[in-house]
């Protein structure tokens, strides 16, 4: 029997939702990634064709990142992400909350496939999924 995980990242590519997945994986990391003070100003939203979208508090945390830019890439790269580049957006405000962190992506529909990704038990599993994602920040931020 197939661990429930290498189902569920087989499942995920096999429908083309690897943003969503990707994104919550990312979340939980970030702070391990970037640190713990930038993950307080910070947070990743998605990957799309190999650019990681990061939402920041205002520009001058964009500025700081801007510089860190060769630094995070490389700690990306380290963890096995695949990003060639990161993109910011500010979004005033002291610290960004734990459930603001994770964002999931619109539903794509997968290459060739013609399949509308309606399929309850796989939206289930990957909903749990996310939940349990969000959760772990939740828990890690001692929220």
């Amino acid at each position: 029997m197939e661990p429930l995980d290498q189902l569920l990242r087989k499942s995920v590519k096999r429908f083309g939702l690897e943003s969503i997945y990707v994104a919550g994986e990312l979340a939980e990391k970030w702070s391990d990634i970037v640190g713990v003070q930038l993950a307080k100003k910070t947070a990743p939203l998605m990957i799309k064709k190999k650019v990681l979208l990061i939402r920041t508090i205002n520009s001058g945390w964009s500025h700081q990142l801007t510089l860190l830019k060769p630094v995070i890439l490389e700690r990306l790269k380290s963890a096995e992400y695949v990003v060639e580049d990161l993109r910011f957006i500010c979004k005033e405000k002291t610290e960004l909350e734990p459930e603001q962190k994770i964002k999931t992506v619109p539903r794509a529909k997968s290459e060739g496939s013609g399949t509308d990704h309606k399929k309850p038990k796989l939206r289930e599993a990957i909903d749990s999924y996310l939940r349990a994602q969000k959760s772990a920040v939740k828990n890690k931020s001692g929220v």
